[in-house]
């Protein structure tokens, strides 16, 4: 049906485009540039949709494809590259590198040929950060070439940005000390030129993003997130806490308060990891209300933290009623959005005892993860064994527990690892195999105690209390400036 809409619409907009001819004038543009754009934007528009909006990945390659050949015969270069990277995009959104690679390819050739550096540069960027990657091997290879570029350039700005997703990248990869290395590097550069170039360069590249929002790209304003991730990944939720408010701190410092909605959300985010759910609301409403000053919708991802938030303080119709105002809402999702928030649904409903639904909602997290690179797949398929687990459904746990348990450690978090033994734990008791049951609780009970013991209790607790007090010494010299 969404086909024979294309070729419609192909059919159609010549026609439209021939209704617009005695408007070239007063638009200054050619009939065909804006066919051209009509048949991008219409693909654009189908690549991220609202959660009860379909999605269509080869319909919007057709109409890249017919843009391209329009670009082609009217020799519209820009439009032709961008209906090249366009075409690049959704290849690699379906796990075709070289056929991306291919389509970007011909750009940055291009670029080359015209000896546009700072365009060869973003075409490598674009091709590197357009999708999340299972083996990021090539993507780290294009990220190199746009570093090279950058410093070609001069732009220290883009050059620590680039050195961030590297970082992440190596992160992604299990390459600790790489990726520290690279968040290094990016921290000298903040460190010379202010965090306030860095977010500006940072905004400008997630801007260009056609199918992740431009939000979630945000990790790269500040060399301080990636450091924050790290401490994360090594299981060191303080670190993860420390490297925040160090973020804060900039951020507040810098007068870019707009810039608060992201900080906030990622402090939130450190309590919500903790377990500190009273502590992560307070932060999430204040990202909230900024983004809502701004004009802007909610993002999935502190949605879906709230929600579960609001499920573990007792308050599942208010989760379900957040996860709602979003879907009503009309924002545009990825994917992968769409996987948290049937996930999300699946959770309050689970909290509700209605249990049927909360089936269904985990089993479409699941189906929405399978068109999503493997971490998201893993986290859908840890919310539905959770799900099986608690409600004693053990062999519908078991595929799910079996694909998270060969799980390399690059590829799931300590704190979700954790939940993976304790369910391992539970299902293996109910079996009656007390041996794996043994060796699942004892690693469980390891690595919990590697995470939460109270040493380091104490020194979240006490980096909690000096952040809480310098803000309100600052709010204190502000009222009194006044």
């Amino acid at each position: 049906m969404q086909l024979l809409l294309i070729v419609g619409l192909l059919i159609v907009l010549p026609d439209v485009a021939s209704s617009q001819s005695t408007s070239k004038e007063r638009t200054g543009e050619p009939t065909t540039e804006n066919k051209i754009k009509s048949l991008l934007d219409l693909g654009k528009s189908m690549l991220r949709t609202a959660y009860r909006g379909t999605s269509n990945r080869d319909s919007a390659t057709i109409l890249f494809q017919r843009a391209w050949a329009l670009s082609d015969n009217a020799s519209n270069q820009e439009l032709g590259e961008e209906s090249q990277c366009l075409l690049g995009i959704v290849c690699l959104l379906n796990g075709d590198w070289d056929l991306g690679e291919a389509h970007f390819m011909r750009v940055i050739a291009a670029r080359q040929r015209s000896g546009d550096k700072a365009g060869e540069l973003n075409a490598w960027l674009r091709m590197a950060m357009a999708a999340f990657c299972n083996n990021c091997d090539k993507n780290i290879s294009a990220l190199k070439r746009a570093l090279e570029l950058s410093r070609q350039i001069r732009n220290r700005a883009i050059e620590a940005v680039v050195l961030l997703e590297i970082g992440y990248k190596y992160l992604n990869a299990g390459m600790k000390t790489e990726a520290k290395n690279a968040a290094m590097a990016a921290l000298r550069i903040q460190e010379a030129i202010g965090y306030a170039e860095i977010c500006r360069a940072a905004s400008e590249i997630a801007l260009q993003s056609v199918y992740y929002a431009s939000y979630d790209y945000r990790y790269l304003s500040n060399a301080y997130y990636l450091l924050s991730d790290m401490g994360q990944t090594q299981g060191n939720l303080n670190q993860k806490l420390l490297y925040i408010f160090k973020v804060t701190h900039d951020v507040e410092n810098s007068g870019m308060t707009d810039q608060l909605d992201y900080t906030y959300f990622r402090l939130g985010n450190a309590y919500w990891e903790l377990g500190r759910f009273e502590k992560s609301m307070e932060y999430h409403k204040q990202s909230v209300l900024i983004s809502q000053e701004k004009g802007e919708l909610i993002p999935v991802g502190l949605a879906r933290r709230m929600a579960v938030a609001l499920i573990e303080l007792g308050r599942p119709a208010e989760a379900l009623q957040l996860l709602y105002d979003i879907i009503n809402s009309g924002l545009l999702c990825s994917v992968e959005d769409k996987m948290y928030i049937a996930q999300g649904l699946g959770n309050c409903h689970d909290a509700l005892r209605q249990y049927h639904a909360a089936e269904k909602y985990y089993l479409e997290s699941v189906t929405f993860s399978e068109q999503s690179p493997l971490r998201f797949q893993l986290l859908a398929n840890e919310g539905i064994a959770r799900f099986y687990v608690a409600n004693a459904r053990y062999e519908m746990a078991e595929p799910y527990l079996s694909r998270l348990s060969t799980a390399s450690r690059q590829q799931i978090l300590p704190n979700e690892l954790i939940e993976v033994y304790l369910m391992r734990f539970k299902v293996d008791s109910a079996r009656g195999n007390y041996r794996d049951a043994i060796w699942h609780y004892q690693q469980y009970k390891a690595l919990q105690d590697s995470m939460f013991d109270e040493t380091k209790s104490r020194q979240i607790a006490q980096l909690s209390i000096e952040y809480e007090t310098a803000k309100k010494e600052q709010d204190i010299r502000i009222k009194e400036s006044d």
